[in-house]
């Protein structure tokens, strides 16, 4: 079936804002809009297409391309094209920007039409995501009974980042407080970062707040510390503890040296962005520099993505000829698949984080994804 069409006030929105540029001709595809094409063209399976086309709408909302990622969202065939509007509800809201309204209002216009044992609990997630978002903190809190504590956990987490935004750091304390150790790794790591994102922020003497949640986050996955140390760290040193904070990053390194290339390497250059943070800027060069060698080893299958997450953070850190010698080697793998759906997949995973680091893409690669485009087909 068909999307319905866009309401007229949404309508009148889009092209209001779109006809600010219309009076020029259209640019070639920009590395989103080339993401977003490759992840369009992946018929064959729906679940990846519409998985890749909503990180691709994500990734249009951080940059600022609101018009563009309402757009691409309702291209979307699945569910994740209400969680798309919701996402899009949800960043607009965070700026202040008073479409939010219009954008929410899309989304539970939508949301009766979502079925699925699971599919649904997770849009009824980033609706109240999208409602936190939007001040309206009751509203929010009422949906919280119907879901999973996997989905739950996600709510509570925008219902706190709206507090502390607000000031109200007894409110956001006391929603994380009734979650701790409940054994579930999902909801636990969240706590975590629920922590993270109170720590440093109004919370007066953070730094036991912060070991005590560092004694919950040694508990986790290994996956989930890595993903969760960089910014713990960081939150140590500010809070006084840099030994600390120091132990940490070593640690979780430590842990991740039996694992593949694809998870240490972007572990690694993450931790270097805390070095960096923390005032250690020679150990941040040396981790940066292991990662982007890292990158560029192991399953050749998993290089593209893991060199577009690598590439991502060297540009971050001002090493963008770096970060353009892994985005090349990504794309040299990917154009060797054989299968064209892997192949379609790595091309979103590069132009996703060249697009998302708003890095012009050079004429050569306009030309070779236009190719590499043209020849997508059987095998899948």
């Amino acid at each position: 079936m068909h999307p319905p069409s866009l309401p007229h006030f949404l309508l009148a929105f889009l092209l209001s804002v779109a006809s600010l540029s219309a009076a020029t001709p259209p640019p070639a595809p920009a590395a989103l809009d080339w993401a977003f094409r490759f992840a369009t063209a992946l018929e064959t399976d729906r679940t990846d297409q519409a998985r890749a086309q909503a990180e691709v709408v994500a990734d249009y909302l951080a940059v600022g391309e609101f018009t563009t990622a309402t757009k691409a969202a309702d291209q979307i065939l699945t569910w994740r094209r209400v969680a798309a509007w919701a996402d899009t509800a949800t960043a607009l809201a965070r700026r202040g920007d008073t479409n939010a309204a219009a954008a929410l209002q899309q989304t539970e216009q939508l949301l009766p039409g979502v079925r699925g044992d699971w599919q649904r609990p997770r849009v009824i997630a980033h609706h109240g995501v999208a409602l936190a978002a939007a001040g309206q903190l009751d509203r929010a809190r009422a949906l919280l009974p119907e879901l999973p504590a996997e989905e739950a956990i996600k709510v509570r987490l925008a219902l706190v980042r709206r507090l502390v935004a607000d000031g109200r750091h007894a409110e956001a304390q006391s929603e994380l407080d009734p979650l701790k150790d409940t054994k579930n790794f999902v909801v636990d790591g969240a706590w975590v970062e629920g922590w993270l994102l109170a720590a440093g922020t109004g919370i007066t003497n953070s730094l036991p707040l912060l070991h005590t949640a560092r004694v919950l986050l040694v508990k986790l996955p290994i996956g989930r510390q890595a993903e969760l140390a960089d910014e713990f760290a960081v939150a140590l040193h500010r809070a006084g503890d840099t030994a600390g904070a120091s132990n940490l990053l070593v640690a979780t390194a430590q842990l991740l040296e039996p694992a593949e290339a694809e998870f240490r390497a972007p572990g690694l250059v993450r931790f270097a962005r805390a070095w960096s943070q923390i005032g250690q800027p020679a150990l941040a060069t040396e981790w940066r520099q292991q990662a982007a060698a890292l990158a560029r080893t192991g399953d050749p299958m998993s290089q593209p993505a893991t060199c577009a997450f690598v590439a991502g953070l060297l540009i971050e850190a001002g090493q963008t000829e770096a970060a353009w010698q892994l985005y090349n080697h990504g794309l040299s793998v990917a154009a060797g698949f054989v299968n064209a759906r892997p192949r379609a997949l790595a091309l979103v995973a590069l132009c996703r984080s060249i697009g998302r680091h708003q890095q012009p893409l050079p004429a050569e690669w306009s030309t070779r994804l236009a190719k590499l485009y043209d020849g997508l087909g059987d095998p899948w």
